[in-house]
């Protein structure tokens, strides 16, 4: 993991198997790439976290619903961090 500063389009490239040409007729540059992973991920978490709370009014119990549900999803998948 070498963070997002020190990774490059060769590195995205290297680790996706998609080759430069490629990734640039879709994307047109390193920032319009995590751009679209944000905005992928957020479309998909979204409704995902309203439906976890969507029976909890107190907020401070809401945001520990949230807690709960990102370490269950990373838990789930074999994260060793969580």
């Amino acid at each position: 993991m070498q963070g997002y500063a020190k990774t490059s389009i060769d590195d995205i490239c290297r680790e996706s198997g998609v080759k430069r040409g490629n990734l640039y007729f879709y994307f047109s540059s390193k920032e319009e790439i995590a751009q679209a992973a944000i905005d992928d991920a957020l479309t998909r978490q979204i409704p995902f976290f309203e439906a976890l709370m969507a029976d909890e009014a107190d907020p401070l119990k809401k945001i520990q619903l949230m807690i709960d549900g990102i370490f269950g999803y990373y838990a789930a998948r074999g994260c060793s961090a969580c």
